[in-house]
Formats: C-alpha cells, structure tokens, sequence
C-alpha cells in the first residue's frame, strides 16, 4: 500500500512528517513514493545538496519501515542555472511559448546531462544506505514524469491551452532530418505533402491545422518516434542501475 505526499511536504517539520507517519502505519501504509528532482539537489552548478530534504524525508521513511518508490525526476525537474547556460536545452511550444520545467527531447546532449546526473543521485542514495530502501524506480519520461508534452497543469499560470512542444530550433533539425532520410528529394516530399518548400532548410515544423494530410501525419509520426526513442533509452539506463537487484522499473503511461 503506496502514500504519495505532495512533494512541498518533504519540507515540513520533521514532527509533523512523523505525526503523519505513523498514521500511515496506522492505516496499512508500507511504502511512499519519493521524488528527487534534478534543481533541488544541485541548486547551484556544481554545488550538490547532500543534505537536501528529499534525503532526510527517505530516512526517516526508512526509520518507520517504509520502502520507497522512487521517481528519478532528471528530466522534469532541471535548475534554473542549466536553463541559463543551456538556452538550446528548453522546449519551445507551437505559439512560441518556452517552460522551464522538463528538458527537450531533441537537445543534443540531452542524454549525457541526464546519466550524470542520475549517476550522481543513485551515488548519493548509496552513500546515505537509502539505495537498499527502494523497491520501485520511475524514470522520468517528461514534465509530471509523463512522456506527453507538457500536460496544462504542469506548467506556469499563462497557459491555458494545450499544445504541442515540437518547436525547438533543435526539434526543427530532427524534423528536417527525418523528412530528408524518408523523401530523399524536397521535390518529392512537396509534392506528397501539397507544399512548396524551396530545400530543405526550408522545411519546418508547421503549427497545427496549416498542412493536414500527409505531412501532419509525418510530424506526428516523427514526434512519436522521438519520444519513443527517448523512453527507451531512459528505462534501459535505469534497467542498468537496478540490474542484478530485486528492484523494478515502472513507466508512468497517462
């Protein structure tokens, strides 16, 4: 029987966690799911919290016999300092919006920042004997740890429409790319999609109701595909950490 907390009240009073605690005991409890997201434990670059609340939240937990359902939120939990460093690491959404709460798919070295710093967070839960204390590991697959684009509820007060966050200057590349390795000629691709795009530098990805059709169901092909390829990768390297354990890697689907 799994308690989720919301995630603000790892930093409430180590009296009132316990008072709750011991109710969820009271209750059949046995297990809390956990979040470490990637800005609350290196809030600085370079500068690692190893005294961050999530740690001492997972420690009483383990006083209190609680296992952990850990969710590795890397992806949907960046810091701010990466973000100003790394502009190009950002989504961008159909009217050009940008969120600052999960990475894009498409960032070039988005699979690099990603391992480090999960190497670093598992290294840390082993230093504090809390790596033993996890049953569950959930790889964050986006904002909310969902593989969709970022759901309303994530994102900040302005948004109040759902849209799709395919519009990266680095998703425009990926687009480009597939588009060129499946038509081979821009001639050829115009002509299936009923566009008129001079090369293929040309070649964008086109908001929403401009191109129905063919092309429309290459875009949503190619931003399936990609995201596909993303989820892969972050559930084998998980698979990796926990391989050789009893632990088990879940995929939140919405």
């Amino acid at each position: 029987n799994c308690m989720t907390e919301q995630a603000g009240w790892m930093y409430h009073s180590e009296a009132d966690i316990r008072k709750r605690f011991e109710l969820f005991k009271e209750i059949g409890v046995n297990m809390l799911r956990v979040e470490i997201v990637w800005g609350s434990v290196e809030p600085q670059e370079g500068q690692w919290d190893n005294n961050n609340r999530a740690f001492r939240y997972m420690e009483l937990a383990k006083e209190y016999g609680f296992r952990i359902k850990l969710i590795l939120g890397t992806m949907m939990g960046p810091p701010g300092w990466f973000f100003d460093k790394y502009p190009e690491a950002g989504l961008i959404d159909q009217n050009g919006m940008t969120t600052r709460n999960t990475l894009s798919i498409w960032y070039p070295d988005l699979n690099n920042a990603i391992k480090q710093t999960n190497d670093k967070v598992i290294s840390m839960l082993k230093e504090k004997g809390l790596w033993d204390n996890i049953d569950y590991i959930i790889p964050a697959l986006g904002a909310a740890g969902e593989p969709i684009y970022p759901p309303l509820w994530t994102l900040p007060e302005g948004f109040t429409e759902q849209t799709f966050w395919g519009y990266d200057p680095n998703a425009q590349i990926s687009f480009r790319a597939y588009a060129r390795n499946k038509y081979k000629d821009v001639a050829e691709a115009n002509k299936t999609w009923g566009t008129t795009f001079a090369r293929w530098e040309d070649v964008v990805v086109l908001k929403p109701r401009i191109q129905p059709g063919a092309y429309w169901e290459d875009m949503l092909t190619w931003y399936r595909d990609c995201k596909r390829d993303y989820i892969r990768w972050q559930c084998a390297q998980v698979n990796e950490y926990i391989a050789g354990t009893d632990k088990k890697t879940l995929v939140y689907i919405p």
